[in-house]
């Protein structure tokens, strides 16, 4: 099967969905006129506070199902859900609904409050969208705790905890999350968070740290973009340590569109923090031209890393900004990727080598020096859904910005006349 899609921008992200509603053990339902009176049939749904509080008769395995409609909060909502272990608990949007939490009234009460704080454990959260309607995006005061907007998903889990396909946007902060249990996030799309202080600007994308001594987190397949500032911050406040992070397969671009300019997409760098065993495996990133602060960078130079992989991504910056700067890094593998834009490598006794010399150094890569050296046709990469048949992500560089781009989709295996939608 082959699509084509008409566009003149020089990279584009796009949603294609087929999806089923698959069978579970017990089934419930919350709906936005639900009430903590009903017994969570179909006929008699749950509000979502009530639904998340853990009922008496949710048990591991079974699915809460969010009907469609807009749940306005005015009060944080906590997820105290308990599953077990390879039986988890699956909080999931109906196929073909459109729940939307808003969070606008919990906000209006308390700057910097969640919208969506989790202390669940062995607890999926699946395919349903978050936001803050609310037109604020300006503190007068400095500092993240004056956010107008608040965090869209705190997260305090335990272990076995999955946010899959979620929609998150137009929030201060996407998601805080320090759980020391270990996180997988997959599919989530996450754009326009954040405000302006009379500091600078604020609201990441995700904001998340790990100590050395915890589990892995996973990042996989998310598309992140236009967040007031980067996309995804690593920070090591425990003993100074960011550690044990898998990053795949995302794409990330045009973030920090906050008034001090554009930021950074990626930023792994607290000063005085050691970045331990993190790997950034196909992901894809994306400025559009024009001159502005920032880069991805690895470490920050007072800091420093071991460990790092940074294989198959795509760091695409423009050749007036810089794709990547590592700062002080050992036992450092750089192989397979494609830079576009400035590279710097900062050693261990603080040389600088960039341009020629770091390609030196790291010559396994593709390096696009400048507009003249762009491929002549489009780059097109597909990313399946773990979870979901017949859904991916098609992340589509296109270099020579030409009318229209040819997509063979057939991986996706969409049986002749079936319905799908291209987002």
């Amino acid at each position: 099967m082959r699509i084509r899609i008409s566009s003149w921008l020089p990279v584009l992200a796009v949603l294609l969905v087929a999806a089923a509603m698959p069978a579970a053990a017990e089934q419930f339902y919350v709906a936005n006129d639900g009430s903590p009176n009903n017994n969570g049939s179909r006929s008699r749904p749950w509000d979502l506070v009530t639904a998340l509080s853990h009922p008496r008769s949710v048990n591991p395995g079974d699915t809460i199902w969010l009907r469609g409609g807009r749940y306005n909060l005015d009060e944080t909502v906590v997820s105290s859900l308990r599953g077990a272990a390879g039986s988890p608990i699956v909080v999931r949007q109906i196929p073909n609904e459109r729940a939307t939490i808003d969070c606008v009234g919990v906000t209006q009460v308390r700057s910097g409050a969640d919208c969506l704080l989790l202390k669940s454990r062995h607890t999926w959260y699946w395919g349903f969208e978050l936001t803050n309607t609310s037109p604020a995006r300006w503190a007068a005061k400095p500092g993240a705790p004056a956010d107008p907007r608040g965090i869209g998903i705190h997260s305090q889990a335990g272990p076995g905890t999955k946010l899959i396909n979620l929609v998150v946007h137009d929030v201060g902060t996407t998601l805080f999350e320090s759980q020391p249990s270990g996180i997988e996030i997959t599919g989530l799309i996450a754009y326009n968070s954040g405000w302006d202080g009379p500091d600078r600007s604020h609201g990441p994308g995700f904001y998340i740290r790990n100590r050395s001594d915890w589990p892995t987190k996973l990042l996989r397949d998310n598309i992140v973009f236009q967040h007031y500032r980067q996309a995804l911050q690593g920070y090591g406040s425990f003993n100074n340590v960011f550690s044990n992070f898998v990053v795949e397969g995302n794409l990330f671009f045009n973030n920090g569109i906050g008034a001090d300019g554009f930021h950074r997409n990626l930023m792994f760098g607290n000063t005085n923090t050691e970045h331990i065993n993190n790997a950034f495996v196909g992901n894809h990133t994306y400025y559009p031209p024009g001159g502005a602060q920032g880069s991805n960078m690895f470490a920050a130079p007072e800091g420093g890393c071991h460990g790092l992989l940074l294989n198959g991504n795509v760091f695409a910056h423009g050749d007036r900004r810089t794709a990547i700067e590592v700062n002080r890094c050992r036992d450092i593998k750089i192989h397979s990727n494609t830079f576009y834009g400035k590279t710097i490598l900062q050693t261990l006794d603080k040389s600088i080598l960039s341009g020629k010399e770091f390609e030196k150094h790291f010559p396994t890569n593709r390096y696009l020096r400048t507009d003249k050296d762009l491929p002549l046709r489009p780059e097109v990469h597909v990313r399946m859904n773990p979870y979901e048949r017949n859904r991916a992500h098609l992340i589509i560089y296109n270099w020579a910005e030409d009318c229209s781009v040819n997509v063979d989709v057939s991986q996706l295996k969409i049986p002749t006349g079936a319905h799908y939608e291209l987002r």
